[in-house]
């Protein structure tokens, strides 16, 4: 009996089935979701020349390129797309759609964009600036409900309501980085 070309047909879609459906689909699954991320980041896709994206911020990963010691920025997601998906599938996500090799869960940063004469996308790291800015924060908020803790004690009741200044001013942002 001769094998006729619809019948192979139906033959290598079932395999394939079968194949999807037993071993292969967690892969499929992530395949999937990463598709889900690029079509979803995709309006936000825009191609721009060089001398607008100059030191624009971005949420994206970056390669260390020793031999030239730079910092190549490698891919980025508009923040709506951040907030969407959770960070372990953006990091798959920036793992297979970089276009390097990368470790397989690559870290997301905040990254300024920075473009060289050659037209080589180079990235500045901001997400360790905010990291000092919070830890500088977090003293300045211990140092602000230690002032309003001694100024509920009496003693200072009657210091304040007779207009003497019971010790240094109202901790805030102004100067935060400068102490």
């Amino acid at each position: 009996m001769s094998e006729t070309s619809s019948d192979y047909e139906m033959d290598s879609t079932d395999s394939e089935t079968e194949s999807i459906t037993s071993e292969n689909f967690d892969e499929v699954l992530e395949v999937e979701e990463l598709d889900n991320i690029y079509e979803f980041d995709e309006e936000y896709h825009i191609d721009l020349p060089s001398t607008t994206v100059q030191r624009k911020y971005y949420i994206g990963c970056y390669k260390y390129i020793p031999t030239e010691n730079i910092l190549l920025f490698v891919n980025k997601v508009h923040s709506t797309t951040f907030f969407q998906f959770n960070y372990k599938q953006l990091s798959k996500y920036f793992f297979w759609y970089s276009g390097t090799f990368m470790p397989k869960y690559p870290a997301i940063d905040i990254l300024q964009l920075h473009v060289l004469p050659d037209d080589t996308f180079v990235a500045v790291v901001k997400t360790y600036y905010i990291k000092i800015i919070q830890r500088t924060w977090k003293k300045i908020y211990k140092q602000r409900k230690q002032y309003i803790s001694n100024r509920m004690c009496l003693g200072n009741f009657y210091h304040y309501a007779i207009g003497k200044k019971t010790g240094p001013s109202f901790p805030g942002l102004r100067g935060m980085l400068s102490r």
